[in-house]
């Protein structure tokens, strides 16, 4: 997934991203064709999915 849709898939910010991978709270991003940097589509729905159980007190 390319960083533009991840940032639009979080609803956050290029900056507010990284701050988040460098704390742990984000999965890291990958490289693509050795250049382009992404994230892979399960990591950051599992992510939103696990941000939303912890927002709503399910885990």
């Amino acid at each position: 997934m390319s960083c533009e849709k991840t940032y639009a898939c979080v609803h956050v910010s290029r900056s507010t991203i990284y701050r988040l991978v460098k704390d742990g709270l984000f999965p890291e991003p990958i490289r693509e064709n050795g250049r382009t940097i992404g994230w892979r589509s399960m990591d950051v729905f599992g992510w939103l999915n696990q941000e939303w159980k912890r927002r709503n007190g399910i885990i």
